[in-house]
C-alpha cells in the first residue's frame, strides 16, 4: 500500500484545535483509465482496480476536476483542497502563503506501449492553457 501522509491537528467537536490528536492523512488513489494502461497498478498498490486499462493512479491531486479524498479516520471523506483551506500551514508549513492549491500531482503510470513526450505550457503560453488548468514549468 501506498502511503501518502500528512499530519494534521484536526478540530474537535467544540470547535477548539486540538493539538493533541494528530494522525497520518490517506488518501484515496485516483483512477484513470488510459488505453495505453495495463493492471499492474493493482499490485503496487495492493487495491483492486476498476475496469479496464488504468494507465495513472493519482495518489494526491489538488484539481478542480479530481480532488484527493481522505480515506479514513476523522476527516474521511475531505478533500485535499477543503484541507488546504482549513489548515493551509499544518498542510504546507511556511510556504503556506505562497499556495492557493497543494502544488504537487503525485501519480504512478502503468503503459504498454511507448507514449509521446509531452510539452507543458510556461506562464508565458497562458494562452495555451485549457480552462483551469495551471502553467508547468
Amino acid at each position: 500500500m501506498i502511503d501518502t501522509t500528512v499530519s494534521l491537528a484536526v478540530d474537535d467537536r467544540e470547535g477548539a484545535l486540538n493539538q493533541a490528536l494528530l494522525y497520518p492523512l490517506r488518501f484515496e488513489p485516483i483512477y484513470q483509465y488510459r488505453l495505453w494502461g495495463g493492471r499492474r497498478l493493482a499490485d503496487l498498490l495492493a487495491a483492486p482496480l476498476p475496469s479496464g486499462p488504468v494507465g495513472e493512479a493519482w495518489i494526491l491531486s489538488d484539481r478542480d476536476d479530481h480532488q484527493s479524498q481522505v480515506s479514513s479516520g476523522p476527516l474521511k471523506g475531505q478533500t485535499i483542497g477543503q484541507l488546504l483551506k482549513q489548515f493551509p500551514e499544518q498542510m504546507l508549513g511556511t510556504l503556506a502563503h505562497k499556495f492557493q492549491r497543494f502544488p504537487l500531482l503525485l501519480k504512478f503510470l502503468d503503459v504498454h506501449e511507448m507514449l509521446s513526450v509531452q510539452v507543458h505550457p510556461t506562464k508565458a503560453n497562458k494562452n495555451l492553457l485549457p480552462a483551469g488548468e495551471t502553467a508547468k514549468t
